[in-house]
């Protein structure tokens, strides 16, 4: 029965268009590219000029990431059309939640992550992206956020 279930929501899902790439992206041949987990945003870490986007998330903050330009995780492809990840999330001072997302498109009503303060959260997601390979981050309230890619889909 849990089997016919899950079947009938991912169904469900697909049909809606929630895990369906934009029709921009809706190529075939594609093929997953393992790569070493590497850490590619980890919002501990001070503000540094040096590094792009880095310190807490602030309440209801969106950010665009593109891996491509990364330079603690050279040899992203650009071309990725989706991303293989680990996110984790610590909320500041009350329950939020995180959204991934294709940069380019409006901010789905559903959430990767739904964390406490003072626990970190951990999931797995595979993340559309825009172009350019570049892909968003919301977070509902203040939070850090660590985020390790590893793996990508491309032509």
């Amino acid at each position: 029965m849990t089997r016919l279930n899950v079947g009938l929501a991912t169904g469900l899902l697909i049909g809606l268009g929630i895990f369906a790439p934009p029709p921009s992206q809706a190529q075939t041949g594609q093929s997953f590219y393992a790569v070493t987990p590497c850490r590619v945003v980890d919002t501990r870490v001070p503000i540094d000029s040096a590094a792009v986007k880095r310190g807490a998330f602030a309440d209801d903050e969106n950010r665009a990431y593109t891996f491509s330009t990364s330079t603690d995780c050279p040899g992203l492809p650009s071309t990725a059309t989706a991303w293989s990840l680990n996110i984790q999330i610590r909320p500041l001072t009350q329950p939020a939640f995180l959204t991934a997302y294709p940069d380019g498109v409006t901010r789905p009503l559903v959430s990767a992550l739904v964390g406490y303060p003072g626990t970190w959260i951990v999931n797995n997601a595979l993340v559309p992206a825009g172009s350019n390979g570049t892909f968003d981050v919301y977070c509902q309230y203040a939070a850090n956020v660590v985020i390790d890619v590893n793996g990508y889909f491309a032509p």
